[in-house]
């Protein structure tokens, strides 16, 4: 899925690799930046279509979001525990399809 990551074999070569660690960022940088433009619908699509068109040129496919997406919400889930309700993760699942719909217009 990355090309940064292919010859990582175990959880530990993972959890120690300054290219996932960075890549994590990024990806929480650009969740941030996304909240942040949740009332500005024409900043967040243009902001979630150039995500997109990067991301088509590292040679992401969108049968990679719906992997990244359950990762992403099962962390949550373990990590908020009880705190993390049904309600939360449908919420976050609303987030989902929109962000993936919205970056999938990027990779055309």
């Amino acid at each position: 899925m990355w090309r940064f990551a292919v010859n990582l074999q175990t959880e530990d070569e993972m959890r120690n690799s300054p290219q996932l660690k960075s890549h994590g960022n990024n990806v929480f940088e650009a969740i941030n930046a996304a909240m942040n433009s949740l009332d500005k619908p024409e900043s967040l699509n243009k902001l979630l279509y150039e995500l997109g068109s990067r991301h088509h040129t590292y040679g992401a496919r969108i049968e990679h979001f719906p992997i990244i997406i359950e990762a992403l919400l099962e962390t949550m889930s373990e990590t908020l525990g009880s705190s993390f309700t049904l309600e939360h993760l449908s919420a976050w699942e609303k987030i989902a399809d929109y962000v993936v719909h919205q970056m999938s217009k990027g990779m055309e």
